[in-house]
């Protein structure tokens, strides 16, 4: 006679709690995102806004008194170039 395949399994019971390894790389993950984001705010976006092109669209938006910092595209009067594929 064979034995019962449900012998062959065993249970474990999950008590819940993270072993101290995944908490720390939970944590470092987390660090490693923050201080991404940081770079690129403070680091990549004002080095991208020196560049002429970037400088001159800052500077056109501030000559039509339009705060690019709480600018809703939905509030700006803009047409599409001409010949969009959706006009």
């Amino acid at each position: 006679m064979q034995p019962s395949n449900a012998a062959q399994f065993t249970t474990h019971q999950h008590t819940g709690t993270q072993s101290t390894g995944t908490q720390s790389t939970g944590v470092v993950g987390l660090l490693v995102c923050v201080v991404t984001v940081a770079l690129i705010w403070c680091v990549v976006l004002p080095w991208v806004g020196r560049f002429e092109s970037v400088r001159a669209h800052i500077e056109a938006m501030e000559d039509g008194d339009i705060n690019v910092g709480a600018m809703f595209y939905s509030e700006l009067n803009w047409e599409p170039p001409t010949g969009a594929a959706w006009r």
